[in-house]
């Protein structure tokens, strides 16, 4: 006689049989043996990154980014919560089960509402074998509605800021000129997109206001940029949801 081993690998939880077919030159060759065995399924998952950064957000405005999840069992991965310890700290997606060799991608919202380094810890409880697993979040709440001092060019202008700030639907945006001069005031979106020109032609001398209500009302952070001649300024503002 002489051992031998027989390897059982499942690819899939479930019950498998087969059938081992031993040939030889003995008498009744060949020979089959029966064989069953059942499959344990095996949930893993791997998360794309452990630890985020937004950096620095606005007040009143938010950040976005993208959390990917894999399942690498055999498997439905099957997620019965995500939790932030902070409350500025939000998923964005609805949660759903994931298929073997599946991902799922989630959104991960900052907005803060303070000044100052925030985090919190996200939570996510799975069915998967090392749950729960966690994410750690930080980032910066930035206060943009402190009161500044106004900022003059001398012997040209002056951007004075805009009130309300933030605002909703409309603020007002003030300056002065020293002089009679060619004006444009214009608005751009946080990614440098022009959203509107306001000013554009020659004024003269004195207090100048200008009212502004973003078209469609997009909320967000938007820079105020006032040129004067061949000299420009510019302030931010904030346009609440």
């Amino acid at each position: 006689s002489f051992p031998d081993t027989v390897r059982f690998s499942p690819t899939a939880p479930g019950p498998v049989s087969a059938t081992l077919t031993l040939t030889s030159n003995a008498p009744g060759s060949p020979t089959t043996l029966p064989l069953s065995g059942t499959g344990l399924p095996v949930i893993t998952l791997t998360i794309d990154v452990a630890d985020i950064a937004f950096g620095d957000v606005e007040i009143g405005a938010h950040r976005d980014t993208t959390l990917s999840i894999v399942n690498t069992g055999n498997d439905t991965l099957r997620i019965a919560s995500f939790t932030s310890s902070d409350p500025r700290f939000t998923l964005e997606t609805a949660i759903e089960d994931v298929a073997p060799s599946g991902s799922l991608d989630l959104t991960l919202r900052f907005a803060p509402d303070v000044t100052g380094a925030l985090s919190s810890t996200f939570v996510l409880t799975t069915n998967a074998e090392s749950s729960p697993d966690t994410v750690f979040a930080q980032g910066t709440g930035v206060d943009v509605t402190a009161v500044h001092a106004p900022r003059a060019v001398p012997d040209a202008f002056a951007l004075l800021g805009s009130h309300p700030n933030p605002f909703g639907p409309t603020t007002t945006i003030r300056y002065d000129l020293r002089k009679s001069a060619p004006v444009q005031l214009a608005v751009y979106d946080a990614l440098g997109q022009l959203t509107a020109t306001l000013v554009e032609g020659v004024q003269q001398p004195g207090h100048h206001s200008v009212r502004w209500t973003p078209a469609g009302g997009v909320p967000g952070v938007y820079l105020i940029v006032l040129r004067v001649g061949t000299r420009q300024d510019c302030i931010r503002t904030v346009r609440l949801p």
